[in-house]
């Protein structure tokens, strides 16, 4: 009792005189030696073996003891263990022989019969195997061939290319994205047929998704609609609608429960048929005469003055030249290779590379410097987008110029603007915009006016 425990060695030694050793079983009132134990099979066998006790601290005594006969029978096979003497142990005079169980069915299971009870919505949130899309979401499972709908959570950090897109040093997003968004889910009204045309009419946005600092890590709950889906030969149209809604995280119960604000609303049509690349007719590119160069840092440096803070792919306008209501110009495609976020994503048309498009607006109503365009303007409207989805599926989606012209109608009211653009070695039109409207972003002030007047000179005689 005064001599020093040798355990350690006690243990080394078994293991040495018998690596046959299946299992360890502790008996006493509780695991007091599990730490030890396993310490010392750990250096001497790496894989270790099971380690077991009879009894616990806390646990029932049958039941622990229970256990560990299950912890025999699961190691040493049924062979090895005696269950029914455990059994004549336990229950004493109240043990009664296992009996054979009969009378079960003789026949094999009915595979035609189903026994499985399971509701509509369950059977497609199961079985959903179309993968989220990076701006319309997951179709949500009670969609039918009438009514689609797509939720999202729209976040700063989950979309690579959102970052570039900032108005007044607040990320906003853009007005191509919502356009990216109602072809996307026109996609959805062919279903595995060939689209020859796709239109985006009417295109209305009333509100702008902005990102707040307390919705970084938040974001904003979108839901995209299509309804009253309607074909007429061959062509299928519904309208488009989409809401959104912040995620404010830590918020009171009566914030957390916003409703959803109608952000776009639009008219969309897809029309079945053989792709053709000249299915948009192609507009006079060659009015290039009495054209003024513009630098690009010159264009990006005066926008950047009046709020609009682009960079990455949504300052890729290069090439710039420009008279009076006319410009042409140069948009890089977007190159996906680089955002690893998107994997899986694909767009007919990107949001970045066409919101440079969007840009060329501005560059037919003013010069940089000339002080035509004094505030700053968003898209708010857009009469009518027509897409060739076969021209837009051969663009490829790295390092490609798009050559596009824009043309201003002069309105006093709203200079509504008509877009084109066309594939890298021109020639067809990819995609083409035509009431093109922007609206200040922000109702203007008297410091926004001109002073057209200075002072009255009056004649000495």
């Amino acid at each position: 009792m005064t001599g020093t425990v040798l355990f350690q060695d006690a243990v080394s030694n078994v293991l040495a005189a018998d690596d046959t050793l299946a299992l360890a079983v502790e008996v006493g009132p509780h695991l007091a030696l599990i730490g030890s134990t396993s310490q010392t099979v750990s250096d001497a066998r790496p894989g270790g073996f099971p380690y077991a006790g009879c009894l616990g601290r806390g646990v029932d005594d049958v039941e622990a003891f229970a256990d560990a006969l299950g912890f025999f029978w699961m190691h040493l096979g049924a062979r090895n263990v005696d269950l029914d003497a455990y059994a004549k142990l336990i229950n004493g005079d109240k043990y009664q022989q296992p009996r054979l169980a009969t009378g079960l069915p003789s026949y094999r299971w009915n595979h035609e019969r189903s026994y499985w009870s399971e509701s509509r919505i369950s059977r497609r949130l199961r079985q959903h195997s179309q993968p989220p899309h990076e701006v319309l979401g997951v179709v949500l499972p009670d969609t039918n061939n009438h009514d689609l709908r797509w939720s999202n959570v729209l976040r700063v950090g989950e979309i690579e290319w959102l970052k570039g897109h900032q108005l007044q040093g607040q990320t906003v997003f853009p007005a191509a994205g919502y356009v990216a968004m109602a072809l996307e889910a026109s996609r959805a009204l062919a279903g595995e047929q060939e689209i020859e045309l796709m239109e985006v009419v009417d295109l209305q946005i009333p509100k702008a998704i902005a990102f707040k600092d307390s919705q970084a890590a938040g974001g904003v709950e979108t839901l995209v609609m299509l309804t009253e889906v309607w074909r007429e030969g061959t062509t299928v149209s519904a309208n488009f609608s989409c809401y959104s809604a912040p995620i404010v995280q830590s918020a009171p119960a009566s914030q957390s429960a916003q409703d959803m604000a109608l952000m776009v609303r639009a008219r969309v049509a897809a029309t079945l048929g053989i792709v053709r690349l000249d299915t948009l007719v192609t507009h006079d590119v060659t009015e290039k005469y009495n054209l003024a160069p513009i630098d690009t840092d010159n264009f990006y440096g005066a926008l950047s003055k009046l709020g609009y803070s682009y960079s990455g792919p949504f300052r890729t306008l290069t090439a710039m030249q420009r008279r009076l209501d006319y410009a042409s110009a140069v948009v890089g495609s977007y190159d996906y290779s680089t955002d690893e976020q998107a994997a899986g994503t694909s767009y007919l048309v990107h949001p970045a590379p066409l919101d440079v498009a969007f840009q060329s607006w501005m560059l037919t109503f003013a010069a940089p410097g000339d002080g035509c365009l004094r505030a700053l303007q968003v898209p708010t409207g857009i009469g009518r987008i027509r897409v060739n989805p076969s021209v837009c599926t051969m663009i490829p989606q790295s390092q490609s110029s798009l050559p596009i012209i824009s043309v201003v109608d002069s309105n006093p009211d709203k200079s509504p603007a008509s877009i084109n653009i066309f594939r890298p070695n021109g020639g067809h039109a990819t995609l083409q915009i035509e009431d093109f409207v922007m609206s200040p972003f922000a109702p203007s002030s008297e410091a926004d006016d001109h002073q057209m007047f200075a002072c009255m000179m009056l004649d000495a005689a």
